[in-house]
């Protein structure tokens, strides 16, 4: 178990460094892709803290690369071989007028009744959480209170997503992003089973529509996706889809940059996929990095930063030659080491060894600033003292 709340770098406490080969010839989109959805995967199920990149050798192939700090061959290949199943499941609320209300699916509206902390609706009764079977749709109860109740409809699985289109082909599939106004606009096709468009149509028939001050308007229910049971995103519905049975329904979203916007299309994708990755990839070479090494490395930097600490404590004395004032500026230098490292496991910053460089410098710096404060501070003393305005 971690001792620290600080994340530590490969070359600190050892791990496992792996580069993976597509087992068949890949184009750069399909690379980035590979690596968005071991990204997701990292997120999704809490595994150990792990970097990866997209890199090429000097003839161009394309390799993944992952770095997990900590890490062993047999957790990265638990990575490889996760499959996870993925819903997406579309809100609709009900409201009550005297503890009565009418949820419409597809034709039929079935009548809710409320009954303090559960409902009754076709002959069942629902508790939070607890599910039913509605017009052939897997139906939850999201929430309930006293004015009305969430129902969550399951209208798309693993199985419904026949594919997504990760890179555009023209007449085929559309996959871009695009600058729009003052950002980019990321837009993707994915192509669903009959089945998952008819359950869509039938869930989002009738339901009402909400218009922006922009005049575009959108559904009132929102469609969420979910990756093993663990809640990812959730999106708007185009107001003119309602009771619409498509196929080829296209996901578009807003970003401010376009790497926001390339992150959020490929973590996208990555969902509606299951998580499945999109080629196969076998394992070219491994580094395994000794943790008994790591921590030879961490004592060498302690090392290094206690002289360096040392230097610059003896150069501030011969400078000065005043104890009260080596002995703040040294407090205030430690204090910012301290104040450092509490930020870096605050934002889960990963430290390595040209990180530690960095922060050694930057105390350096800190100090050398002060020292231009105290001699401002002395010499204004001494300016004072010896020039006098008549």
């Amino acid at each position: 178990q971690p001792t620290t709340r600080l994340n530590m770098g490969l070359d600190l406490i050892g791990g496992t460094r792996v580069l993976l080969q597509s087992e068949e010839n890949v184009s750069d989109a399909e690379m980035q892709q590979v690596v968005a959805t071991l990204e997701t995967r990292v997120n999704i199920y809490g595994l150990r803290e792990a970097k990866f990149q997209a890199i090429k050798d000097v003839s161009g192939n394309n390799y993944a690369q992952i770095e997990m700090a900590g890490g062993s061959i047999e957790e990265i290949e638990n990575l490889l071989s996760r499959q996870g199943r993925f819903e997406g499941k579309i809100s609709k609320p009900v409201v009550f007028s005297n503890d009565v209300g009418t949820l419409r699916l597809s034709s039929r509206n079935y009548t809710v009744n409320y009954l303090g902390d559960s409902v009754t609706i076709d002959g069942s009764t629902l508790r939070v959480n607890g599910t039913t079977t509605l017009g052939g749709i897997e139906t939850e109860l999201a929430n309930v209170t006293e004015d009305g109740a969430v129902f969550m409809f399951t209208v798309f699985r693993s199985e419904d997503i026949r594919s997504v289109c990760i890179q555009e082909q023209p007449g085929i599939c559309v996959s871009r992003i695009l600058p729009q106004g003052e950002g980019w606009e990321f837009n993707f096709q994915i192509f669903t089973s009959n089945e998952a468009a008819k359950r869509f149509a039938d869930v989002t028939r009738g339901m009402r529509k909400i218009v922006s001050s922009s005049g575009s308007s959108t559904l009132e229910g929102r469609l969420f996706l979910f990756l093993d049971d663990k809640l990812i995103t959730d999106l708007t519905i185009a107001g003119d889809l309602a009771g619409q049975e498509i196929t080829q329904p296209s996901i578009t979203g807003f970003r401010e940059t376009r790497d926001e916007a390339q992150r959020e299309k490929l973590t996208l994708q990555s969902i509606l996929q299951s998580g499945s990755l999109p080629v196969k990839l076998s394992v070219v070479k491994v580094d395994q990095i000794s943790p008994s090494l790591g921590q030879g490395f961490v004592k060498s930097a302690g090392i290094s930063a206690l002289a360096a600490m040392f230097a610059v404590a003896t150069v501030i004395y011969l400078r000065y030659r005043r104890a009260k004032i080596l002995i703040p500026m040294m407090i205030w230098s430690i204090s910012e080491l301290v104040l450092l490292l509490a930020a870096a496991s605050v934002i889960k910053w990963t430290l390595d060894l040209s990180s530690i460089a960095g922060i050694i410098a930057a105390i350096g710096t800190g100090t050398n600033d002060q020292i231009m404060i105290i001699d401002e501070i002395i010499a204004g003393g001494k300016a004072e003292r010896i020039y006098t305005v008549k």
